[in-house]
């Protein structure tokens, strides 16, 4: 499942996402409560060619801490 193409049409046209834009969209899905989809994005961007930096990694770190509460209730 390729979630930037889902997300945004444009990256089928060759533009390549990043870091920043994979780091956007986990922060996005955050925000909206889809914070399941966050693994997925983080390991489409491992699968891409993109190394995470602190602040990818920091993104799915709250997100499974927000799994981890949804889970609990």
């Amino acid at each position: 499942m390729n979630v930037l193409l889902q997300a945004a049409p444009a990256y089928s046209n060759g533009v390549k996402p990043d870091v920043v834009t994979y780091t956007i969209l986990m922060k996005a899905l955050i925000r909206v409560d889809k914070f399941h989809k966050v693994p997925a994005v983080y390991e489409e961007m491992i699968l891409s060619g993109c190394t995470p930096d602190r602040k990818a990694r920091a993104m799915l770190r709250s997100a499974l801490r927000y799994i981890k509460q949804a889970v609990k209730s």
